[in-house]
């Protein structure tokens, strides 16, 4: 199996506001695109506890995610 570098990218967004803050890109460099999936959601998880449930409800955030190949890492 050829190991594809991957990275994770979120953006957090506004349904109220309907824009989205810039992208974040992680760190971390994973080898597939499974690995990558599995932590965005676990990441996405987090963030949305942290954020709150009333300023997710007031501001209707939600995040998005996406897992790229990461050209030359």
């Amino acid at each position: 199996e050829e190991k594809v570098n991957v990275i994770l990218v979120m953006v957090l967004c506004s349904s109220i506001q309907n824009s989205c803050m810039p992208p974040v890109t992680y760190p971390t460099i994973y080898k597939d695109s499974y690995s990558c999936m599995i932590d965005g959601y676990q990441k996405s998880l987090n963030q949305t506890i942290q954020l709150g449930k009333d300023d997710v409800n007031k501001l209707g955030l939600y995040i998005k995610f996406g897992c790229q190949n990461a050209q030359g890492v």
